[in-house]
């Protein structure tokens, strides 16, 4: 049997996890008419409260990561080019 109920469904796509690619969170019917950013930022609290710390990354370290990659490869590089002009 097929209920008809109207319901609002907040989808998160980006769960962060590996094992999870969307979680769906269902509104109750008093704060249907909350606003949808707040419904939406208050998702991704809850999510984000699932993903362990340690895999959590904050957009500075992903900077920070990419800058340290870079200047890693750059020093490889000139090394390569040290040891190519000593032979």
């Amino acid at each position: 049997m097929i209920r008809g109920i109207n319901r609002q469904i907040i989808e998160v796509c980006d769960t962060g996890n590996q094992y999870f690619e969307r979680a769906l969170l269902f509104v109750r019917p008093e704060y249907a008419s909350v606003d949808h950013k707040m419904l939406k930022a208050q998702a991704q609290n809850i999510i984000r409260g699932y993903i362990p710390p340690y895999r959590r990354q904050k957009p500075q370290q992903k900077k920070r990561d990419a800058v340290l990659v870079c200047g890693i490869l750059a020093v490889a590089a000139v090394a390569v080019v040290l040891i190519l002009k000593l032979l």
